[in-house]
């Protein structure tokens, strides 16, 4: 310091800061690392130690998903579409690769056309057992044979004519078969139209690879005769909409095939999956990770409807008036319960009821 400054002089600049003291050096706190912080007055030091601890963990956790995938697919067997022969076999193992290809045609038409033919088959056997009812009315006999099961079928027959037992037993056999006749195509009625896209996967591969002739493969252009195996309860909507829209920005954490666009820093994955085929042109999609996705959106889409109305109606509440404030508040709840009633339409396979219920309460 100079010694010509004056002693009040050099106490002011010592308390400004313009001069700092040994004392004040010994005070100041090193910075013992370049990653160090200061926060109130405190360096912060990182804990090395708790660094490569986590650094270890990690490729630990790494080894073990590894070896994980790799017992996987030494243990598992997979159905790999190049070792099937072109045509029906590598059109059937395809068709069976992934849930959404699984499409075939329910034939409508020819079921309602065997639905009419037993039907009036049936018809003209409930005519002739009636017929047959109203003639042994007329007669004494005829009558206690009506009323006698027994009788009935121990009575003798003219020859070339049928018997009411065997009249019975054939329309039993038709009725059987005309119920099962309606219950198998109520069943084809009631499942799930394919997707779009999911048409178009399977015409792209029948067109691109050629394994079945012309006539054979007409089956896929029928849509509106068309119905997938895939399992409707949660493909809903935003199901669709979410996998479209992976698809178009080429999400590679869901994409688990050989494709060109495969990175391999998602090879990783689930290995059932990628040797499915080594076509690059195929892409399959890991159903699991897309299903956790949409979860994901739903769970949040519902933390918003919970946490959002109450917030709008606490805030109007305290600034606002009290007719003023009765009157939005109202506007908020119905807007919100009819926002709650769409989410549930489109985003879930709930029922009307369902969702009538779930409205009210």
């Amino acid at each position: 310091m100079d010694p010509s400054i004056a002693p009040h002089e050099l106490a002011l600049q010592i308390e400004e800061g313009r001069i700092v003291t040994s004392a004040a050096l010994e005070e100041k706190p090193a910075l013992t690392s370049p990653t160090a912080t200061v926060i109130s007055g405190k360096t912060l030091v990182p804990d090395r130690g708790l660094s490569r601890a986590w650094l270890a963990w990690t490729a630990k956790f790494k080894k073990a998903l590894l070896a994980r995938a790799e017992r996987r697919t030494s243990k598992n067997t997979v159905r790999k579409l190049e070792d099937y022969p072109l045509g029906y076999p590598m059109v059937s193992c395809y068709l069976d690769s992934d849930e959404q290809f699984m499409i075939y045609r329910r034939f409508g038409t020819l079921h309602a056309r065997l639905l009419l033919h037993a039907q009036d088959e049936l018809r003209q056997m409930e005519t002739q057992l009636l017929r047959m009812d109203k003639r042994d009315n007329m007669t004494e006999d005829g009558r206690d044979f009506l009323m006698s099961r027994e009788n009935d079928d121990a009575r003798e027959v003219m020859p070339g004519r049928e018997s009411r037992k065997q009249l019975i037993e054939r329309t039993k056999q038709k009725t059987i078969e005309y119920g099962q006749l309606l219950v198998q195509a109520q069943t084809l009625v009631a499942m799930n139209k394919p997707a779009e896209r999911d048409q178009t996967s399977v015409v792209n591969f029948i067109e691109n690879e050629g394994p079945l002739m012309e006539k054979d493969r007409q089956f896929i252009y029928h849509l509106e005769d068309l119905v997938t195996l895939r399992n409707g309860r949660e493909h809903t909507w935003l199901d669709s909409a979410v996998e479209s829209t992976l698809r178009w920005i080429r999400c590679k954490p869901i994409e688990e095939n050989n494709s060109i666009s495969s990175s391999p820093k998602y090879d990783k994955g689930i290995p059932e999956t990628r040797e499915k085929t080594e076509n690059r042109t195929i892409r399959y999609y890991t159903r699991s990770r897309v299903n956790l996705l949409v979860t994901m959106i739903i769970t949040l889409l519902i933390l918003v409807l919970l946490v959002v109305p109450i917030y709008v109606l606490y805030r109007l509440t305290v600034k606002a008036g009290n007719n003023a404030a009765d009157t939005v508040c109202i506007g908020v709840l119905l807007i919100c319960t009819l926002i709650f009633s769409a989410a549930l339409s489109l985003f879930t396979k709930a029922k009307r009821h369902e969702i009538l219920a779930a409205a009210a309460g």
